[in-house]
């Protein structure tokens, strides 16, 4: 099941699938240990101690059930199963399946790991080889495995190499597997150490087909050239239903990869001894930049090359970036316009190098910048605005409250002596932003018939600094109890 890196070179070119929702989770309490309870089709239910006896036990269309806390296993926990089974957990971040000892991850390789051909992924978290299976509302966390594992070289001589991790591997018994990730998160350690979920081998065989909905991926930040999920060849996976990551899905000539179309996601491919196809997000493209600097010419060629739709990956990028919308994964609104700084930033100090070129026009995103908030606000509630996105709050000053007395009612004289008109005046206080108005009038003596004016939106009253007067007369309207309602802003207000 070896898993070859993206690129043969230390150039990090690792490009990220990312999805724009939040990812909300409650923890569990710490050292919590989590019930396991295997349910039989026929609601049959055995308490058991660990994974493999439950899985077991549950049998064809059965339930292993987690509780909240946590599921603590050895290394290379690897579970084989004929049946239809779904792990089922309390949600992310209630349940958690993790190592006993991230420690273990470091012993030196056995002899039996050394010969095989297939040793570069020894280490990993869990591993489900099953035709059907299900995964779903639980945390992998592979985080704090970390270091360098001994490795006999040459002449008896034992080197150290970074340990290659990955805390999920999908695989089939033969071939064709149909497997479900159902609200998962999964997370590793940051730095050199492979990715966090392998779909099939490298060769082909025992591949398989997953499913996810609500994927959630915390990686090493482009830290590592090595693809954060990789599909193998004759293996894909399709995603349904957005989560959220930032890292890498690589897949291989001969394995496919579904993802819906929408602001902030990327994708194209790059020919290298396969052809792989790339998925990214701005975030995770920034920290490959800044992981490279020393090579940035290269880098940025290769960049260069990438299209999304015909469409150079920079140049649509820093067009999402004015979208003050958009919603990235891990990130609250300030995060993002930070991002959007960055983003600018680097662009303009590539292209300050001799020899780089990037056609990318920062000028409209930097304007942007200057008068963007980033925030979604929602209804202003007893003088609070909350952001739908972050939860930022902020008071808003009320509005200038503006009034409308009636002035007179006055009868024509000699041609028009039996004509009336009734007059109104609209006081609007300093400070006040008018650039548009309409009043709605109402008549007691004319059975409580109400009808609005035209909308007067040729104004020019913004930022007054005074109190301002307007009146308004009503021809044929001879009612001393008329009263008018002035509406600022008309056009603004959603009717």
């Amino acid at each position: 099941m070896k898993a070859k890196r993206l690129l043969a070179s230390a150039l990090a070119l690792s490009m990220a699938f990312g999805a724009m929702s939040a990812l909300a989770v409650t923890a569990n309490a710490a050292g919590t240990t989590a019930t396991i309870t295997a349910i039989k089709a026929d609601g049959t239910q055995t308490p058991c101690t660990d994974l493999g006896s439950a899985i077991s036990t549950a049998g064809n269309g059965g339930t292993v059930e987690i509780g909240e806390g946590v599921v603590a296993i050895s290394p290379n926990a690897g579970y084989s199963t004929s049946a239809s089974v779904t792990i089922k957990g309390q949600g992310i971040g209630k349940t958690t399946i993790k190592p006993a000892n991230v420690n273990d991850y470091i012993s030196p390789l056995q002899n039996s790991e050394k010969s095989s051909s297939e040793y570069y992924n020894a280490k990993h978290l869990l591993e489900i080889t099953a035709s059907s299976f299900k995964l779903e509302d639980l945390t992998l966390d592979g985080t704090g495995v970390t270091g360098q594992r001994e490795e006999e070289s040459f002449l008896g001589i034992t080197v150290k190499k970074a340990i290659d991790f990955v805390p999920l591997r999908l695989t089939g018994p033969t071939s064709g597997a149909e497997i479900t990730l159902n609200k998962v998160a999964i997370k590793r350690t940051t730095g050199d150490t492979k990715g966090c979920i392998q779909i099939g081998t490298s060769s082909g065989s025992n591949s398989a087909n997953v499913t996810a909905s609500g994927l959630y991926i915390t990686c090493n930040n482009g830290e590592s050239n090595y693809a954060d999920i990789e599909v193998c060849k004759n293996s894909s996976l399709t995603i349904t239903e957005q989560g959220g990551f930032n890292g890498v899905i690589a897949s291989r000539s001969a394995g496919s990869v579904t993802i819906p179309k929408a602001d902030g996601y990327y994708s194209a491919s790059i020919g290298l001894l396969n052809t792989y196809t790339f998925y990214t997000t701005i975030p995770y493209l920034l920290n490959c930049y800044e992981n490279n600097t020393d090579r940035i010419a290269e880098y940025v060629e290769l960049i260069n090359k990438l299209e999304d739709d015909d469409t150079k990956i920079l140049e649509k990028m820093a067009s999402d970036l004015e979208n003050t919308s958009l919603q990235l994964y891990g990130m609250n609104c300030n995060e993002q316009r930070e991002l959007a700084q960055e983003f600018v930033d680097a662009i303009n100090a590539i292209e300050s190098m001799e020899g780089v070129s990037v056609t990318v026009d920062t000028t409209s995103l930097e304007e942007k910048l200057q008068q963007a908030d980033w925030h979604t606000w929602g209804d202003v509630v007893e003088g609070i605005k909350e952001c739908s996105v972050c939860h930022a709050t902020e008071q808003v000053a009320p509005e200038p409250e503006v009034t409308t007395s009636t002035a007179t009612v006055g009868e024509g004289t000699e041609d028009y002596d039996n004509t009336f008109a009734t007059g109104f005046v609209t006081t609007i206080p300093s400070g006040a932003e008018v650039t548009s108005i309409q009043w709605e009038v109402t008549s007691p003596a004319n059975d409580n018939t109400t009808k609005k004016t035209q909308v007067f939106d040729d104004l020019n009253l913004s930022n007054i600094d005074s109190e301002l007067k307007l009146g308004l007369i009503i021809n044929g309207l001879n009612d001393e109890t008329a009263t008018a309602t002035a509406i600022i802003n008309p056009a603004e207000v959603a009717e």
